[in-house]
C-alpha cells in the first residue's frame, strides 16, 4: 500500500553555481491539487527560457526563475490549504462547512479565485486572493 503525503517541500534557493533545481528537486506541492507536472514543466521552459538569453552561465540568470517559482508556489501552497480544509475534511462540521462556502462563493464569486488559479494558473489570479483573509472568511464561513 503506497501513500502521498499532503504537505509542501521547497528550497528558497533552487539555483547556486552550477546547479538549477526544477520540479519536485527544487520542491513539491501538496499532491491535493494535482499540480506536479504543470510545476515541472514550467520550471523546465523558464530554466530553458533563461539558459536560452546568455551564453553568460551562473546562478544570477536564474533570480527570475526563483522569484517567478517562490511566489508561484506560494499561492499553490495556498490553494491546497483550501482544497484540504473545504473540501477534504470529513463530519458534519465539514459538510456545514462546505455548504457555507458554497453560499458565500455564490454572494462573492471572488471567493473562488484561490481555487480557479489551479486550473488558470496562479499568476493569472489577483494576488488579494492569496490573503490570510480570504483564508479566513473561507474557514470561518
Amino acid at each position: 500500500c503506497y501513500s502521498y503525503p499532503n504537505e509542501d517541500t521547497w528550497t528558497d534557493s533552487p539555483a547556486v553555481e552550477g546547479v538549477v533545481l526544477v520540479g519536485d528537486a527544487a520542491g513539491h506541492n501538496d499532491p491535493i491539487i494535482g499540480q506536479g507536472l504543470s510545476i515541472s514543466f514550467r520550471d523546465v521552459r523558464l530554466v530553458n527560457e533563461a539558459l536560452s538569453s546568455t551564453a553568460n552561465w551562473n546562478a544570477a540568470i536564474f533570480a527570475g526563475y526563483a522569484a517567478e517559482r517562490a511566489e508561484r508556489m506560494r499561492r499553490l501552497r495556498f490553494a491546497a490549504r483550501v482544497a484540504a480544509v473545504i473540501d477534504s475534511e470529513f463530519g458534519p462540521e465539514a459538510a456545514a462547512r462546505r455548504r457555507r462556502v458554497r453560499a458565500l462563493q455564490a454572494a462573492d464569486p471572488s471567493m473562488m479565485l484561490p481555487t480557479l488559479g489551479v486550473m488558470v494558473g496562479p499568476e493569472n489570479v489577483p494576488e488579494f486572493a492569496y490573503t490570510e483573509d480570504v483564508m479566513a472568511r473561507l474557514v470561518n464561513a
